[in-house]
């Protein structure tokens, strides 16, 4: 769980506590004792863009950079 947290949420009985935060959507069943945090959104496909940048010449290649995933590059008809 990173430490930018966005939100956060108790259930109404305080059983369990939902954290939203930079890296994605946690949970504890043991309201929020240290060390119960499970992760909720695994297997999600999240990419937290900083820059994008198109080719000078052809519309069909476009790079991206991403904070957590490095720089990822898109070549072909779909873009």
């Amino acid at each position: 769980m990173h430490v930018d947290i966005l939100a956060i949420r108790f259930t109404n009985d305080g059983s369990q506590v939902w954290v939203a935060c930079d890296g994605g959507v946690f949970v504890s069943t043991a309201s929020g004792q240290e060390g119960t945090f499970v992760a909720r959104t695994t297997g999600l496909p999240v990419v937290e863009a900083g820059f994008v940048a198109c080719h000078p010449t052809s519309d069909a290649a476009l790079v991206l950079g991403a904070q957590d995933n490095a720089t990822q590059r898109r070549v072909g008809e779909t873009i």
